[in-house]
């Protein structure tokens, strides 16, 4: 990529160097500095072609062909000086904006385009090469990152920054510079600049999420982090791992309301998901359980303990394992729902025989519901196991 970048600057540097006699008024030792210059430039002697285009500068300081040159020799000795890379794309990017601020100043004058072709030609190039190097800034910083040297990657990108504000790339990667450093709140300021520039980017919204929910240093940190992911939300409503990480984000604040409404979310889009049931019937548990602290809350906390009945039924139906069951009828039992418990019970004691629990659970079931046969039966199954 680097190699074919270089070989489409070396084309436009030959396409753009092929002298052009520019309309703009200069002085006389502008005119001379620019033939003089434009020989050093046919020789290839790019440093005193330079150093001559800076001369006309002195004198015709908006002198647009002067400005774009030095702006492209600056450009090509970056890509080919690696030692003072960073000085040459500064350079060129800063004479690529002079020149179109001094075309813009030669349209002001009143000047027509077809008077001025050649220049209008020039900063036709510069148009297409004004970014090339800040891209280059950001490959020098990403390699700068690659090896490890954060301080300075971070001094480059910096200076990527104060040419572009708003370059993404540079951002990203100052923030993963953070990151790797453990500067959290850094890497949260700098995500929540790429909030404001690219706001529907979910990637970087979940990386902000994430950092905000790690930082206890933050205040409301995971308040922070649930806004967060709301957002993205809104942007992907059907995202199941961000609807997981809103629950658990609600769970560590004890709002288990709110963890079960996200599970049940989940179980909207997919009925069957085995997580989402486990939690829901874990967090209807825990929802019951305060609603049973509180005054003039029973009938809520009836139906929350209806509703941690029905998940742990439909993770049974759908995978009926030994610990699964177990917790279906401890709830059974606690709520005294023995029909169902003497069903399921007896679906424990089938996967698990020798399970002394299960064998209980049964027994307990059939004496509830006063069923003599299952009674008997079991009570000799125990007594076989105890033996």
């Amino acid at each position: 990529m680097k190699k074919n970048l270089l070989i489409i600057l070396i084309a436009t540097l030959l396409l753009s160097f092929n002298g052009l006699d520019a309309k703009q008024k200069l002085s006389s030792l502008g005119t001379r500095g620019l033939r003089d210059a434009k020989m050093k430039l046919q020789q290839k002697d790019y440093d005193k072609a330079l150093e001559f285009y800076l001369k006309v500068l002195e004198t015709d300081p908006d002198c647009i062909e002067a400005l774009v040159k030095v702006g492209q020799i600056n450009y090509m000795l970056g890509s080919e000086r690696s030692r003072d890379a960073v000085k040459y794309f500064m350079n060129a990017h800063d004479y690529y904006t002079r020149s179109l601020v001094a075309y813009d100043k030669l349209l002001a004058e009143g000047l027509p385009e077809k008077k001025i072709k050649d220049e209008t030609k020039l900063i036709d190039d510069v148009k297409k090469e004004v970014n090339y190097p800040v891209q280059k800034l950001v490959i020098l910083g990403k390699t700068s990152f690659d090896d490890e040297s954060y301080d300075e990657a971070l001094e480059i990108l910096q200076k990527v920054l104060e040419l572009d504000s708003t370059n993404v790339n540079a951002l990203k990667l100052i923030a993963q510079i953070y990151i790797t450093q453990e500067k959290n709140p850094e890497a949260i300021s700098i995500f929540n600049q790429l909030k404001t520039i690219v706001p529907t980017d979910t990637q970087n919204l979940q990386v902000l999420a994430s950092l905000y929910y790690n930082t206890n240093s933050i205040e409301n940190h995971v308040e922070k982090a649930i806004e967060t992911y709301q957002d993205i939300l809104a942007i992907t409503p059907n995202d199941i791992d961000i609807l997981f990480n809103i629950s658990t984000a609600y769970s560590n604040l004890k709002q288990y309301d709110k963890s079960l409404e996200m599970n049940e979310r989940i179980l909207a889009i997919e009925p069957n998901n085995p997580d989402a049931l486990d939690n829901s019937q874990q967090f209807a548990r825990l929802e019951k359980q305060r609603l049973r602290t509180e005054d003039n809350k029973e009938a809520e906390a009836d139906a929350m303990e209806n509703k941690e009945m029905d998940f742990s039924i439909r993770l049974v139906n759908l995978e009926p394992t030994n610990e699964n069951l177990e917790t279906l009828c401890y709830t059974l039992s606690q709520a005294e729902k023995w029909d169902n418990l003497l069903i399921y019970s007896q679906k424990w004691y089938e996967l698990a025989p020798t399970n002394q629990n299960a064998i209980q659970m049964v027994l307990l079931a059939a004496l509830r519901t006063d069923n003599k046969a299952i009674q008997a039966d079991f009570a000799k199954k125990l007594k076989a196991l105890s033996k």
